[in-house]
């Protein structure tokens, strides 16, 4: 049934076995694509002056663009904090566009107060109207994901003159949003209208209207053409595929519990075989064929679920739904066989559940987070179309990042992981910086003992004198001779200025290099700090993620074991009619053979 709408492109709904990382990294893919940060060349940038103002800014902001892309948050954020400088807040578009970036990655990591203080300060310094409005729609989004929703429709509503056509796509997405949560779904069906067709925004926004009719309209209709229109919307690419099996999924599965079976079976003929979708899908349409009292075709669909981990919603039903279909189709020893099947399936899971909670209690989540990535190289791992078939690891993951509080935690733990690495990786770096520094200082200091020796105080003074030495005969000499020495005067005094320059060089140098080791030896004290204050907060996350997963892994032990009993008991019911079945065969056999031999 479902219970509860997609909140947001950041958030999920577990009913509809749509996992929230799975959606993070679809946002991820957005993010590539959105005008909004995208560097297209076309910025027109006026006379030379500006153009020399606004170099560094847009060299900056292209190496930024780099680590978004490839959904390094945390580079981003380090770039910018460190580089972020521009001589004119006003005029310099790439500053201003850099605050937006800054924006756009903090907000992954829930920086909504520094962000805050970055949206205000655009609001004072910025000219360019599309950057202004983009930070005005930033805080809309934050008002609506605080649930201040008149105040997020004011705040969006105000940012809708200068954006792009993306950045209007997500303004009239949250507006409907904000309409559905204040239970006006016309007005965010005419919301929905404006945002642009095949896009994950439209998309996404009939799904929330669907889920929302789903639950408050007693006419299931209503859902039903919403989540027709919502697959319509979805884009044809491998994420938009995976929401559009989900929607179908949904729509059947409404369908389905509404008595509709025809229309649920044409939903969920949709939801493809190898996506992350199909074992519930496959669930669901052998439940409409059941429904139809068409149980032979209702058991060929279960059987296909078989091939799924237990952890997948609909697998551990499929095992009983076929044994009770055989039932039901009156083949009892079929019957047997099936539940038989079930119960071996069933105590397996539960041992291998239970392996799974040593293994986490033991080698902490982290671990099993990281050989789970590891196992799918590519970016979007857990959206892997083979994911439940694979390795049990990895579709306990799976299980696992669908509920709500133990994604929250591993997705700060991963982030809290990767800060530790960049920690690593910069004293890393630093110490080879140091020893090439090293290295620098000693070449540069055998040089200045050589250049030392040239630049003696008393070398220049022996030239001086020399030369006062001769100053009196070559006065007295011929014009040329008076000239020559006159030049020779030019040439000490820069000398002596070169003399004096070259001295005050060495000696900078010499603190130049003393200075650097010292920043090196801060900044190593202030890395070596943070990796030991991550290791403290590392430890506590993973306690907390670690107690969270057991209670999940415990529940799903609890279900299985459920299963298992009532697979067990059904076994016991169906052998106990056998029994009296054979029973009152042979008592009426026995009482045919008396009445023959009555009669004889």
């Amino acid at each position: 049934m479902i219970k509860q709408s997609l909140d947001n492109l950041l958030a999920a709904c577990p009913d509809m076995k749509l996992t929230r990382l799975s959606i993070a990294v679809l946002l991820l893919g957005l993010a590539v694509i959105n005008p909004a940060v995208a560097d297209t060349g076309n910025d027109v940038i006026g006379d030379e002056a500006e153009a020399r103002a606004t170099a560094r800014d847009r060299l900056l902001y292209r190496e930024a663009l780099f680590h978004h892309y490839t959904n390094d948050d945390l580079g981003t954020l380090t770039l910018l904090e460190n580089q972020h400088m521009g001589s004119n807040h006003i005029a310099n578009r790439f500053h201003n566009l850099n605050h937006i970036l800054a924006i756009e990655a903090g907000s992954r990591y829930g920086m909504h107060v520094a962000n805050k203080d970055i949206a205000e300060h655009l609001a004072f310094t910025v000219r360019e109207k599309d950057v202004l409005q983009r930070a005005r729609l930033y805080e809309g989004r934050v008002a609506y994901e605080a649930g201040r929703y008149t105040e997020a429709l004011k705040k969006i509503n105000e940012s809708l003159d200068s954006l792009d056509r993306v950045g209007l796509d997500e303004a009239y997405y949250l507006i409907a949003r904000c309409y559905i949560h204040q239970k006006r779904p016309s007005d965010a069906g005419r919301a929905l209208g404006k945002v642009t067709e095949g896009t994950f925004w439209a998309a996404y926004g009939y799904y929330n209207l669907a889920v929302y009719y789903g639950e408050n309209d007693p006419d299931v209709n209503r859902a039903l053409i919403s989540f027709r229109v919502a697959a319509a919307m979805t884009p044809n690419t491998e994420e938009g595929l995976e929401l559009k099996d989900r929607i179908y999924l949904s729509a059947g599965h409404l369908a389905l519990m509404a008595e509709q079976h025809d229309k649920a079976l044409a939903f969920l003929q949709n939801v493809r075989a190898d996506g992350a979708s199909a074992a519930a899908g496959i669930y669901d349409y052998g439940l409409a064929f059941a429904g139809l009292k068409r149980y032979r075709v209702a058991i060929q669909a279960w059987h296909r679920a078989k091939k799924f981990a237990l952890v997948v919603p609909g697998v551990a039903e499929a095992f009983q739904a076929i044994a009770y279909g055989y039932e039901q189709e009156g083949l009892r020893a079929t019957s047997i066989d099936a539940y038989l099947e079930a119960v071996s399936v069933y105590d397996k899971e539960m041992r291998h559940t239970s392996e799974i909670r040593k293994s986490l209690l033991a080698d902490g989540m982290l671990a099993v987070l990281d050989k789970a990535r590891k196992q799918h190289n590519e970016a979007a791992w857990f959206l892997a179309t083979d994911l439940v078939t694979n390795t049990p690891t990895v579709a306990f993951v799976n299980f696992l990042m669908s509920d709500d509080e133990f994604y929250d935690l591993a997705k700060t733990l991963l982030q809290l992981d990767d800060m530790r690495t960049f920690s690593r990786s910069a004293l890393e770096r630093l110490d080879i910086y140091e020893q090439a520094l090293n290295k620098k200082a000693a070449d540069v200091k055998r040089a200045r003992s050589d250049r030392k020796a040239l630049l003696k105080t008393s070398n220049l003074n022996a030239v001086i004198a020399r030369r006062n030495e001769l100053a009196p005969d070559l006065k007295s000499a011929s014009i040329s001779l008076v000239a020559e020495l006159e030049y020779v005067d030019r040439i000490l005094v820069q000398a002596r200025q070169e003399f004096v320059s070259l001295r005050k060089q060495i000696a900078a140098a010499e603190s130049g290099f003393s200075d650097l080791q010292g920043r090196i030896s801060t900044l190593r004290d202030r890395y070596s700090a943070a990796l030991q204050r991550s290791d403290t907060v590392i430890a506590e996350y993973e306690g907390l993620l670690a107690k969270r997963g057991d209670e999940l892994l415990q529940r799903h032990y609890d279900n299985i074991e459920d299963f298992y009993l009532r697979s067990q008991l059904s076994l016991v019911n169906l052998y106990d009619d056998l029994a009296i079945d054979e029973l009152e065969k042979m008592q009426a056999d026995k009482m045919r053979t008396e009445r023959e031999a009555e009669a004889q």
